[in-house]
Order: structure tokens, then C-alpha cells, then sequence
């Protein structure tokens, strides 16, 4: 019996060119995303975009407050 088909087998191929990671990784991608209507993406990265701010400010004020007191 042989081992499951995994994504990870398509990077074992040989060649690797950066062509074909892209587009395994697009496929990857495409089949993660379901059918969600590109004009919503913009939902999704703006509260990315937005937590990501929130959790770096919040690193920086407590290093700040740990270096230098309150």
C-alpha cells in the first residue's frame, strides 16, 4: 500500500521551477477559497490588515513600557 497523494509530493518532482510552485500553490489556494466573489476579498484583508496593526502597536507599547516604565 502506498502512502497518500499530499501537495508536498508535487514539490518532490524534480525540477521545482518557480512556475510550477506558483501554480500549485494558486491551485492550493483556489481550493481553500471556495466561491467567494473577489469584490469581497477586500473584506477579509482590510480586518487582516487591521489586526495586524492592532498586534503590532500593541507589542511596541510593551516593549515601551517595559524598557522605559509607564
Amino acid at each position: 500500500m502506498s502512502a497518500p497523494y499530499t501537495l508536498f509530493d508535487e514539490f518532490n518532482c524534480g525540477g521545482g521551477e518557480q512556475d510550477e510552485i506558483n501554480a500549485i500553490l494558486w491551485k492550493a489556494c483556489d481550493t481553500f477559497r471556495g466561491t467567494i466573489d473577489p469584490s469581497e476579498y477586500k473584506n477579509y484583508i482590510f480586518v487582516m490588515l487591521f489586526v495586524q496593526n492592532i498586534s503590532d502597536v500593541w507589542l511596541l507599547w510593551s516593549y515601551h513600557r517595559g524598557h522605559f516604565g509607564q
